[in-house]
């Protein structure tokens, strides 16, 4: 294709890519005028030069070229796919971002994350997968079928594995390297045809999120370096305009880049064009001035002078970096991990971070797999230093001595080319030549395996170009710190797959995710798993999860027999590192069943004050052995556990270790009795023996911290119980759950079963009669909660008989309040009233637990209100008020506030009730008592409904109903379900009423309650009542014959006038 019909190939490519003659022009490196030309046809023999600048400029080829079958990828310039002269460019934007990602990483396995961050961000469809699938199977097609299995899928990614002369990329990358190997005049050549390569910025026809790719950054910067040796060898040798038509356009690109235009200036001045020159230099210190607050750098305001003298440089100049082809450089970094995958967020955090920023460092506990990571980016980004890259392992944590600092910089110096004999053999002095060399040099550094600021300090280098990239277990001050903590599940299950094969994986999904539990996500160990695995394909997952679960778990974390190659090993040097007291602190950690821990507790744990306890956490911190959880809280992960343990078992007697373990219980159950004293008082609580002493047990201002603690320690008490059941002191067991009842009460969740069951058998292997009333009750509150009450009743009397077995003095009176009146639920209300004085006269006989003497009297009010003494009902409710106001019943404990403002809401005083109730609430949200809040919000709702609130009774009782039966509280459920049948019958709303009160009637039929069907049938005579007399009758005769039966006075009266109210709505043979 020539002449007429290839410029009109030229026009149509560019009006394809939506290109302006003026960007056509400048890519190409040609006046406007001259594009203009061509494509009107005022130049009729365009010349050879012109036409080969502009196609390339469009992705096409020159005249000159023939039309082979070839296929061509583009990345330098926007995105092309072509074959031969026919362009392949899908108008699909997502295949066309996974072609310019493979293409950019071409010879690279590119992994699912990567593309998926590229396609998509940081909101990737659940379908990713099987989309990125259709894309490859897409770009497939548009392939000429000899070219198709260029695209290669690979386990963990995808793969583009262009053939020579088929992508631009690779071209550019094997002309840059002739090059820098060739003498002046080829290496001019060479570049010369290299840089003609580009068609404009890197894939500047997608979006930022790729074009913004590391790997295309750098290859940005790759051009506007190889233009700069390119400009400066052009200037060398004489051929100045050569420079300018190279250097102008990228100077357009890149206004602020000071050695690009500092060539430049040389360049126009050699070809005769001083004017041209002073002007851009004048606009680019004016833009360095107005952007960036700064000066033209040296190198610029010396190629200005020359300009200015009309002295083009010569080799002694301080221009000779920039004129002179560049020279050897070193490339140290270790081979990239295979099969890198996850670390998503650090990535990302490397990526935001300009070239030449402060140093960075890498930081994690050991096997975090730090290393890996910055090995992982450095290979990512070193293209953008075209000075190279320098590597160094200090041994900060292997075996034997760390490297000195005069031994690092003897190494580092050596890397950058100097003779060993010029190396100084002063640290101080071997600083100043490493820094000096650095300064002025684009080199990245990758400092390996730091052990402390002491040996880092004389390796950091501040010069503008060089990036210095660290990694320590160590947290260190003055650089910038990325930590890295243990992987994800999504991370270590790609990590895994990467290794041995997904398909292996999802063969035993159950085992697979059992192996990354027991290897707990730490890179290290999942390595090290996957090499044994990979070794033996045949072997299940479930057999490895076995080893890993075994007593050894370290010892299953080894290469062959290599000890110093395992998890082990990694973890010895950390821990060696340690003082002794810091190593002491960490080792009883591992005998501690704490799922994070403070500095108090670890005081109580090794005897130490909690400031010594607090400095040695700071310290293991530091060294990546404990990590911050929230708060001041830490913890640590399960092979640092075991590797703790191990050294605590090996390092530490039976008795030490037994001492230790007996301070820790110890300090928990005075702490936990404290708390709960603050809480709760005396409340259901019996005389056990005192707890061995310890330090002094925490203290509470009140109840919010009081309530903060225990909900922040309460996974490791019930952890505590657990693991005193079966390694001791099994008393620990029975005095955590005698302070921990009232807490599982009124904050109900799955806890309580398993810690009462595990006290019950440390009680009983210790035949301890003590610690059984202590289990049978919380086993009794547990199966309570779960509304299995006749299996409740059954626990509290055994636990009743055991009171007495065990000759225990008080406490007997709580247990029968707990046992209240149900059995009795069959027999009448007198029977009942009986009951509850028999037992009030056991509390005042015992004066210990003056809040289940106040449940008492609750069942007292309300049992006397029901058999119609008003009276006696005020009397107790008086004796009640008395024992609220007593010093030891705390102000704020929410079972107390809920029973006054009941009783005042029973006595028809709902002034008084409404403010106590709130107050209840309020206190109640407070000490987050979600068992006793349904309970006050449906008496609110009742309250609100007898001072004629209606719409605000719906609201507080639909609250209750909805706590009721999130927490599957059926009693409550019902309770609240027959209040708001009540509002609904009083806003008129019939149907949703008699819903609400027909479910209620069930559930307390189901249940055997007959005061909660008394309750419920009261209000379905009302709600009928507005609808059908004959079915308000109905329901008013059964609450009279059922409160006759029950000899429940007030329940009849109620009733009867109900059927009064009734009588004149029917006819007589209703």
């Amino acid at each position: 294709m020539a002449g007429t019909r290839w410029v009109s190939a030229i026009r149509a490519a560019r009006l394809r890519l939506g290109l302006t003659q003026e960007e056509l022009a400048a890519r190409a490196g040609v006046s406007v005028r001259t594009v203009r030309g061509v494509e009107q046809g005022a130049v009729r023999d365009p010349r050879g030069d012109t036409l080969r600048r502009l196609a390339a400029a469009v992705g096409l080829p020159g005249p000159d070229q023939p039309a082979t079958g070839d296929l061509r990828i583009g990345v330098l310039g926007p995105l092309l796919l072509r074959h031969g002269t026919v362009l392949l460019d899908s108008a699909a934007a997502m295949p066309r971002l996974l072609l310019g990602l493979l293409a950019l990483r071409a010879g690279q396995v590119v992994s699912h994350a990567e593309i998926t961050h590229a396609l998509w961000g940081a909101r990737p469809p659940e379908s990713r997968q099987s989309l990125v699938h259709t894309y490859l199977s897409r770009l497939r097609k548009q392939l000429p079928a000899a070219d198709r299995d260029r695209l290669i899928t690979l386990q963990g990614g995808y793969l583009l594995n262009p053939g020579p002369g088929q992508l631009d990329l690779l071209e550019f990358t094997e002309g840059l390297a002739r090059a820098e190997a060739a003498e002046p005049v080829t290496a001019l050549a060479e570049y010369d045809r290299a840089l003609g390569l580009w068609r404009g910025p890197v894939l500047a026809d997608l979006p930022g999120r790729l074009r913004e790719h590391p790997d295309a950054v750098a290859l940005g910067h790759r051009r506007v370096t190889a233009a700069v040796a390119h400009g400066g060898l052009a200037v060398r040798l004489g051929r100045h305009e050569q420079a300018v038509r190279v250097l102008r356009p990228l100077a357009a690109e890149h206004p602020l880049h000071e050695d690009l235009h500092a060539v430049l200036l040389l360049a126009l001045a050699g070809s005769g064009r001083q004017a041209a020159a002073l002007e851009v230099f004048a606009a680019i210190r004016d833009r360095l001035g107005h952007d960036l607050d700064v000066r033209p750098g040296a190198a610029l305001r010396e190629a200005h002078l020359r300009v200015l003298r009309g002295d083009i440089p010569a080799a002694h100049s301080g221009l000779t970096a920039l004129l002179t082809p560049a020279q050897p450089r070193p490339a140290q970094l270790p081979p990239a991990l295979g099969g890198f995958t996850g670390r998503a967020t650090a990535l990302a955090q490397l990526a935001e971070l300009p070239p030449g920023s402060e140093p960075i460092l890498l930081t994690g506990t050991a096997g975090v797999g730090k290393t890996a990571l910055a090995v992982h980016w450095a290979h990512r980004i070193r293209g953008e230093f075209p000075d190279g890259q320098l590597y160094l392992d200090l041994l900060g944590h292997s075996p034997g001595n760390p490297l000195s600092a005069l031994l690092a910089l003897e190494r580092l110096l050596r890397g950058l080319g100097v003779p060993a004999e010029r190396v100084p053999t002063e640290p101080d002095s071997a600083a100043a030549l490493y820094r000096t060399l650095l300064a002025e040099r684009n080199i990245l550094v990758l400092l390996d395996n730091v052990r402390d600021e002491t040996q880092l300090r004389p390796l950091l280098a501040d010069g503008p170009g060089a990036q210095v990239l660290i990694t320590s277990r160590a947290r260190l001050s003055g650089v910038r710190v990325i930590e890295l903590d243990v992987l994800d599940d999504t991370e270590a299950h790609e990590l895994l797959a990467a290794s041995i094969g997904a398909e292996r994986l999802a063969a035993e999904p159950q085992a697979a995710a059992e192996l990354i539990t027991a290897c707990a996500r730490l890179p290290l160990a999942l390595r090290i798993t996957a090499a044994h695995l990979a070794a033996r394909p045949t072997w299940p997952l479930a057999e490895v999860v076995g080893e890993l679960r075994g007593e050894d778990r370290l010892s299953a974390l080894e290469i062959g027999e290599d000890e110093l190659s395992g998890v082990r090993a990694a973890f010895d040097s950390s821990y060696l590192d340690q003082d002794p007291p810091t190593r002491a602190v960490f080792r009883l950690l591992g005998i501690a069943p704490l799922t994070d821990f403070t500095a108090a507790a670890v005081a109580a744990l090794t005897g130490l004050a909690v400031t010594e306890a607090a400095a040695a956490l700071d310290r293991l911190s530091t060294a990546h052995l404990v990590r911050p959880h929230t708060g001041r809280r830490y913890t640590l992960h399960d092979l640092l556990r075991d590797y703790a343990a191990e050294r605590a078992t090996a390092e530490l007697s039976p008795a030490e270790l037994a001492a230790a373990r007996t301070r820790l219980h110890g300090w928990y159950v005075q702490t936990t009795e404290t708390a709960a004293q603050e809480l709760y008082g005396r409340w259901r609580r019996l005389a056990t023996e005192p707890a061995p002493p310890v330090p002094p047990a925490m203290g509470f201002a009140d109840h919010r911290p009081a309530t903060a603690w225990l909900d922040a320690e309460i996974g490791n008490l019930t952890a505590l119980i657990a693991h005193a059941a079966e390694h001791g002191p099994r008393p620990a067991t029975w005095r955590l759950l005698a302070v921990l009842r009232n807490y599982f009460l009124l904050r109900p969740g799955t806890a309580d079963l398993p810690a009462a069951t595990a006290t019950l058998a440390a009680a009983q292997a210790e035949g301890d009669l003590v610690g059984q009333v202590v289990a049978y009750l919380g086993l009794a509150d547990a199966v309570r909660y779960r509304q299995r009450g006749d299996e409740a009743g059954q626990l509290y009397r055994r636990a009743l008989d055991l009171h007495a077995q065990a000759g225990l003095t008080v406490g007997a009176a709580a247990i029968r309040t707990d046992i209240g009146s149900y059995g009795l639920r069959g027999h009448g209300v007198p029977a009942i009233k009986a009951n509850e004085l028999a037992n009030l006269a056991r509390h005042r006989a015992e004066q210990h637990d003056p809040i289940s003497e106040i449940t008492t009297l609750s069942a007292l009010v309300a049992t006397s209100l029901d058999l119609g003494e008003p009276q006696e009902a005020r009397r107790y409710q008086r004796a009640a008020e008395a024992l609220a106001r007593r010093p030891d019943v705390p102000a704020h404990n929410p079972w107390v506030r809920y029973l006054l403002g009941a009783h005042n809401r029973m006595l028809g005083r709902p002034d008084l009730a409404d403010l106590q109730l709130r107050h209840a609430l309020v206190v109640t949200r407070e000490v987050r008592a979600d068992w006793a809040e349904r309970y006050i919000l449906a008496e609110l709702a009742e309250v609100r409904m007898s001072t004629g609130h209606y719409t605000e009774a719906l609201g507080l009782a639909r609250q209750s109903l909805e706590l009721a039966r999130r927490c599957a509280d059926t009693r409550a459920e019902s309770a609240s379900l027959v209040v708001l049948g009540q509002a609904h019958t009083r806003l008129g709303r019939i149907e949703e009423a008699l819903r609400c009160l027909h479910l209620a009637r069930q559930r307390y039929r189901a249940d055997g309650d007959n005061f909660g069907e008394l309750e419920t049938l009261l209000p379905l005579a009302d709600a009928w009542a507005a609808r059908d007399p004959r079915a308000a009758r109905a329901c008013a005769r059964a609450a009279h014959t059922l409160a006759a039966r029950m000899l429940h006075r007030r329940g009849r009266e109620q009733a009867q006038a109900r059927l009064t109210a009734l009588a004149p709505r029917l006819t007589p043979s209703g």
